[in-house]
């Protein structure tokens, strides 16, 4: 049937990156984008990806484009008919084969202009003020505070969010309950997460919105997900 041969599909597209995946070394940065669809402006998406150095692995998270367009530096990950938390949970066996120290999440519509925005200074701020969970300013966010610092903080809406590992072991346990459209994960993970802004970096979100097809189905996520964030275990955290 064709739902047994997308079944056979996908498994044989997580044998053959996790292959490739245990052959990287250990104690890494890993840069995760996702999810690239027909609606991604691949151009904008390599001039983000060319910003980050050679010391950063790269893993691309999609649905239905051609390995022809990604970096030589990157995996490619394809799963049809996903959304954007779906491809995370999907893909979780290949990121962890990574062993990563620190994990940077960055959504296919975001855009990075490199003079205001430095990788190794995010990170050394990261680690500074000991945040699990930091991003930079995010102009034309849809909350306030991520998009100045003069307005009080609430939590890092997800856009480049870099993760130490704990808290993308907790993240991964959040798209695993609650996989589809992904709203909420990002207030569950301010509540158990020390979270912050990194006032000195900035970059752009250009929003075609794709990948939330039900905001009736998201709202109910994020319901959903108000409910288990309080009890996932600790050890998710360990």
């Amino acid at each position: 049937s064709k739902r047994l041969e997308e079944a056979k599909w996908r498994s044989m597209t997580l044998h053959a990156f996790i292959l490739v995946a245990e052959a990287i070394a250990m104690n890494c940065s890993l840069l995760i984008v996702a999810s690239i669809s027909k609606w991604t402006n691949m151009s904008t998406l390599v001039d983000n990806i060319d910003g980050f150095d050679s010391t950063w692995k790269c893993l691309v998270l999609g649905h239905n484009i051609g390995s022809h367009v990604i970096p030589d530096k990157c995996n490619l990950v394809l799963f049809r008919k996903t959304h954007w938390a779906e491809i995370i949970d999907i893909s979780a066996p290949i990121v962890n084969r990574y062993n990563c120290d620190r994990h940077m999440l960055m959504l296919d519509d975001v855009k990075i202009d490199f003079n205001h925005f430095n990788v190794q200074a995010f990170v050394n701020y990261s680690l500074k003020h000991r945040l699990d969970v930091a991003s930079p300013i995010v102009h034309d966010a849809s909350w306030n505070w991520m998009r100045n610092c003069s307005t009080p903080f609430k939590y890092v809406e997800i856009y480049a969010t870099l993760f130490t590992r704990r808290a993308w072991k907790f993240f991964q346990e959040l798209v695993r309950l609650v996989p589809g459209v992904g709203w909420g994960h990002d207030m569950c993970l301010a509540r158990r997460f020390r979270s912050g802004i990194d006032c000195g970096q900035s970059i752009h979100h250009m929003g075609h919105r794709s990948l939330v097809p039900s905001r009736k189905q998201a709202k109910r996520e994020k319901i959903k997900i108000g409910r288990e964030c309080p009890e996932i275990s600790d050890n998710t955290t360990s």
